[in-house]
């Protein structure tokens, strides 16, 4: 009959001091940390507070843990409060082993992390440098294409010019050949022309010197005049075949 009126005398305060914060028991659970179901247990008389929970809702409640329990006769030591310590204890060790494990593959983490970003970098200061001088080389290979090219291009302006002016040359000596040439070819023909009328003239000359001596032959008589005249007309005929 005690233990009844204990866990009711609990129950009454829980649901006093509930109100008294303005908390329902679904916020209690969150912030105190115990189950809902828990509390419920507690508010409605069922159970009976363990120590820890104890403290748990009390500051959950905003009041000391002799606020929430102050005048409540328990049957005896709230249960599980060794057990539940040793469990608590065994946790924060697990914790604790926990995040030295995660400290270490942090540390490893952040170890690896460096070395990769020091290869990185080395790799990328490579590839900067590769980059740079692949750069330096192509703009020496166009340098060197451009000024070959214009060499080139001045070697065959030269050579174009030098084949233009000795073709002027070979021009002006074969207009200067073709102007003597027909100059000459002129100057025979006018010594040809001349030659010509003079052979005529003297042509004409011993026609009328012929006419004049086959005059004579009529007139003269005798065997010498003849024979004279023989020679004269052969004379004639020779000068008329040249």
């Amino acid at each position: 009959m005690m233990e009844q009126s204990t866990q009711e005398t609990f129950a009454t305060r829980l649901k006093v001091l509930l109100r008294q914060s303005g908390l329902n028991q679904s916020t209690l659970a969150k912030k105190s940390g115990v189950d809902r179901t828990r509390i419920n247990r507690l508010a409605n008389g069922k159970s009976e507070p363990r120590t820890d929970e104890i403290e748990w809702l009390a500051a959950a409640l905003g009041v000391d843990s002799a606020t929430l329990v102050d005048g409540i006769d328990f049957v005896g030591e709230p249960p599980g409060r060794e057990e539940e310590m040793a469990k608590v204890a065994t946790r924060i060790l697990e914790v604790m082993r926990e995040r030295d494990e995660a400290l270490l593959r942090v540390a490893a983490l952040e170890k690896s992390l460096v070395a990769i970003q020091k290869q990185f970098a080395s790799q990328l200061d490579t590839v900067y440098a590769t980059l740079h001088q692949e750069k330096e080389e192509h703009a020496n290979e166009v340098t060197a294409l451009t000024q070959a090219h214009e060499q080139e291009k001045e070697q065959l302006r030269v050579a174009s010019q030098k084949h233009e002016q000795q073709w002027e040359r070979r021009l002006g000596q074969i207009q200067e050949t073709a102007s003597r040439r027909e100059a000459n070819l002129q100057m025979t023909v006018a010594n040809n022309e001349l030659v010509h009328a003079d052979l005529m003239s003297q042509l004409q000359y011993q026609k009328n010197r012929s006419v004049q001596l086959e005059s004579a032959v009529a007139a003269a008589s005798g065997t010498a005049l003849v024979s004279v005249l023989g020679r004269l007309v052969t004379s004639v005929s020779t000068l008329t075949a040249l």
